[in-house]
């Protein structure tokens, strides 16, 4: 009876064991990756960073993590660290170059891709890494000064994301994803839905927002970018990427 008591008990340790791995551990963390649950990812890769906080591929997991879900400007920091590890990867310093230029450090990004250029045997890579060279030279000959306005309005705009405003029969729609009941695991942000208001005249009647109904969204599903047919009888948008 005691030995049967002590397999049990081994083997609810060794369960209890792998849970917390598919967690916490490799496999959870590149399940999540591969799943492009990337911001889970991330979460799992920095707790494995703080027993070792120079792991050249852990840092380069979060790096990309950052990358693949719109954070590039994010990523610069771990692909520095994977690189001073002895991480080595063609693709990985030409995104690094990226995540310089997506925080305005120019002269660094173009330097890293001239490196590139330099010293890869990739040559398709190469051409491409040659024209985005171009790319940050032209950005050195852009005015600074802004030909836009940006103002807020009202409840229309919070701390949360609108975008792609569309304007038909008299209302407004408009993309958002103020509603944080339920976060989308790729980015860490609240799922997008449609709004629409109400328009008198130019000015938009802030107190008519709402959200459309589940015709048009659905829960854990992201939905966007409405346009209309010229008679307003057909609707256009985006629906994709659950999780």
């Amino acid at each position: 009876m005691k030995l049967r008591n002590l397999m049990i008990v081994g083997i609810m340790s060794f369960l209890a064991w792998s849970c917390s791995q598919k967690i916490s551990g490799p496999k959870g963390a590149d399940g999540s990756f591969e799943l492009a649950e990337y911001d889970v990812a991330i979460v799992a890769y920095e707790k494995m960073l703080k027993d070792n906080p120079n792991d050249p591929r852990i840092n380069y997991q979060i790096a990309e993590s950052f990358r693949l879900s719109n954070r590039i400007k994010q990523a610069a920091g771990f692909y520095e660290t994977a690189f001073e590890n002895g991480f080595m990867s063609d693709s990985a310093h030409f995104y690094y170059a990226f995540s310089l230029k997506a925080k305005e450090q120019y002269g660094e990004a173009r330097e890293t891709l001239n490196s590139l250029v330099d010293d890869t045997e990739n040559v398709p890579l190469a051409n491409i890494a040659r024209k985005e060279i171009e790319n940050l030279n032209k950005i050195q000959e852009m005015s600074p000064e802004s030909y836009y306005e940006i103002f807020t309005i009202g409840p229309i705009n919070t701390a949360a994301a609108e975008y792609s405003p569309m304007v038909s029969n008299g209302e407004i729609y408009f993309t958002s994803n103020r509603d944080d009941t339920k976060i989308y695991k790729t980015t860490g942000t609240p799922f997008t839905d449609i709004y629409k208001a109400k328009l008198n005249g130019d000015e938009i009647d802030v107190s008519t927002v709402e959200i459309l109904g589940d015709l048009i969204n659905l829960p854990g599903i992201n939905e966007g970018t409405i346009a209309f047919t010229r008679d307003g009888n057909t609707v256009v948008f985006a629906r994709g990427n659950d999780g």
